[in-house]
């Protein structure tokens, strides 16, 4: 294994279809990325007349082209031809691939409260409180009362903010000019920095598991900081991967890494200095989000929507869908039954994903702004946002329980 705490670099012989960026910043800022669309399930079979209301409509109402490959007669055969669903989809402007099949359920999004901070572009909620980077640092904020959310204090930075991630009395921030900051937040109002740990590249999002740090680097791969001591944390491994990593997450015992052309490393962490390749989740367009969780995995690509995986056993990921987005898919969250997708100029996009593991609904709220990062609790989602900083909003209907 190479030097740095002992991280290899697998996979350097993957063609790399990025362009490595190197910025004079440590800490990298938000990138826009941008968009479309699948899944798997079953619908009502309709009457024929509504098939041809259904095709000639889709044009005004591409969203609706989805069900055409839903529909079943009674022996569960498609009512419409793979061709013709196909050739209304383009006249539609969508671009879908084939194998995977979303019922799509009409469900609304309503906005329960906004904070007005700057512009958003991280959030990490715990507890009620919320953790949100912006544009003149990172601001904690009281969101027991979605529709009422206040400001309690703020991070002392030197500039704006990106990745964020909370937990108890902990928060951690990646500042431009320190690199990863620790942070004390046992008392909202008087948040106190711990210490810090410069980046050896450019990094753009972090999560947190026990003693340690996991952060994407633009410049490649995944770096490891040990934060057993708050007050002196330390880089523990760097470049794991020769590619660019645009997002990570982390569940139990292992960590996914969107590495932007070259697909999703799914990486044992049982052992934080010696990470170690488990597989690769090829994507037709370039991972550049990513977050897990109840065994699930959703995908952010650019230019092709959303990915979803089952990851119950994360050797072998089943992949369930595809979801089109209406303009640039930048950031995902999960929890429970709802996926959530920071949509860029589109707001936030809401997908629900019910026991079958089929994607049966997805909702829609446009903010009038760039949407850059997201969270979701499984009940309510919270938007880091470029109008006004944070955007509250939850389903109308129908919407997943917590």
């Amino acid at each position: 294994m190479p030097g740095d705490g002992g991280l290899g670099r697998p996979g350097d012989d993957t063609n790399n279809v990025h362009e490595r960026r190197h910025t004079p910043q440590q800490v990298a800022a938000p990138r826009v990325r941008p968009t479309v669309q699948r899944g798997g399930g079953s619908a009502p079979t309709p009457e024929p007349s509504a098939i041809v209301r259904l095709m000639a409509q889709s044009a005004q109402e591409p969203h609706d082209v989805m069900t055409l490959f839903c529909w079943r007669n009674a022996k569960g055969r498609p009512l419409v031809k793979r061709s013709v669903a196909w050739l209304v989809a383009m006249a539609a402007g969508l671009s879908l691939l084939p194998g995977c099949l979303v019922s799509r359920e009409r469900v609304g999004l309503r906005e329960l409260g906004t904070a007005r901070v700057g512009v958003g572009y991280d959030v990490h909620v715990d507890g009620g409180i919320a953790l949100l980077s912006h544009n003149q640092g990172a601001s904690i904020l009281d969101v027991v009362d979605p529709a009422r959310p206040r400001e309690l204090g703020v991070i002392p930075t030197h500039d704006a903010c990106f990745g964020v991630f909370h937990c108890g009395a902990r928060a951690y921030v990646l500042d431009p000019s320190r690199g990863l900051l620790v942070v004390d937040v046992s008392d909202p109002a008087r948040p106190a920095i711990l210490g810090s740990c410069r980046s050896p590249g450019s990094w753009c999002e972090l999560d947190a598991a026990g003693d340690h740090v996991y952060l994407a680097n633009r410049d490649g791969g995944m770096d490891v900081v040990d934060v057993s001591n708050p007050t002196h944390p330390r880089l523990v491994g760097a470049g794991y991967g020769a590619d660019p990593c645009e997002g990570i997450c982390v569940l139990g015992d292992v960590a996914y890494l969107a590495m932007g052309g070259a697909g999703v490393h799914v990486i044992d962490i049982l052992d934080p200095l010696v990470p170690r390749l488990i597989r690769v989740l090829t994507e037709p367009r370039p991972a550049v989000g990513i977050d897990a969780s109840d065994g699930l995995l959703a995908v952010a690509r650019h230019a092709r929507g959303v990915s979803v995986y089952e990851v119950s056993d994360p050797r072998f990921p089943r992949f369930l869908a595809e979801v089109s987005s209406r303009h640039e898919s930048l950031e995902v969250s999960v929890r429970g039954d709802m996926v959530a997708v920071a949509d860029n100029m589109a707001g936030a996009m809401m997908l629900r994903i019910d026991a079958s593991r089929h994607v049966v609904g997805v909702g829609q709220y446009e903010t009038g702004a760039a949407t850059h990062g997201v969270f979701t609790d499984g009940r309510v989602i919270y938007l880091a946002d470029g109008g006004c900083g944070l955007v509250i909003l939850a389903p109308r209907s129908g919407g997943p329980s917590g």
